[in-house]
C-alpha cells in the first residue's frame, strides 16, 4: 500500500487530468488509465522514499507517457493469433538519482 502522501498526490493528478482533457489526452491518450496511474504511483512512491515528496517531475511524466506508448506499439505489432507473450508495463523500474 502506498504512503498516504502518495495517495493524496495521485488523487490530485487524477483530478487535474479529469478537468483538463488536453493534458489527459497527451499523457494517457488511448493507453490504459490503470497502467498510467500504476506507473505514477510507483514513481511517486520512489520519489517519496528518496526525497520525502511524491511529486513527479515533468521528465518523469514524459517518461511514463513514452513508456506506455512504446508498450502499446509493441503490443499492436506483436499481438497476433500466434503470439506467445505480451508486454506488461507494471514491471518497469524507474531509477532516480
Amino acid at each position: 500500500m502506498a504512503h498516504p502522501d502518495v495517495l493524496v498526490y495521485i488523487q490530485t493528478v487524477k483530478t487535474y487530468l479529469d478537468k483538463n482533457s488536453e493534458a489527459k489526452e497527451y499523457f494517457i491518450g488511448d493507453n490504459s488509465e490503470e497502467s498510467f496511474y500504476e506507473l505514477v504511483i510507483d514513481v511517486a512512491s520512489v520519489n517519496y522514499e528518496k526525497r520525502g515528496e511524491p511529486q513527479l517531475t515533468k521528465e518523469q511524466f514524459e517518461l511514463i507517457r513514452i513508456t506506455l506508448r512504446a508498450f502499446k506499439q509493441a503490443e499492436e505489432e506483436e499481438m497476433e493469433d500466434t503470439s506467445i507473450y505480451e508486454y506488461i508495463p507494471k514491471h518497469i523500474n524507474f531509477y532516480l538519482k
